[in-house]
């Protein structure tokens, strides 16, 4: 997932966003599996992916779909709330959102 992530930023930096945002979408996609499957300490992760394709989004002037990661990431900081094991991601994920607010 990291692997996709940074060719996403590659590519974002070449200015071919809807490239960089097929990579985003790769490694957020495994992130997220693996957030099903439990395992939580990608969450800062999942949460640096979701931002970057909110930027990427924004940047191609897809407005709805940033909006709809930035609704997921609102989520995901819900969650660490609700639960003192994780509560320590929720900075990460809150400087996400504050990054791309």
């Amino acid at each position: 997932a990291r692997a996709y992530l940074n060719k996403g930023v590659a590519l974002d930096s070449l200015g071919k966003l809807a490239e960089a945002i097929v990579f985003y979408s790769d490694g957020i996609q495994l992130w997220e599996e693996a957030l099903q499957r439990g395992e939580v300490q990608n969450l800062p992760n999942l949460a640096v992916g979701l931002g970057n394709r909110v930027s990427a989004h924004r940047k191609a002037g897809n407005d709805e779909l940033a909006a709809n990661d930035m609704q997921r990431l609102h989520q995901l900081l819900a969650l660490t709330r609700q639960d003192t094991r994780i509560e320590h991601f929720g900075k990460s994920i809150q400087d996400e959102i504050d990054m791309w607010s």
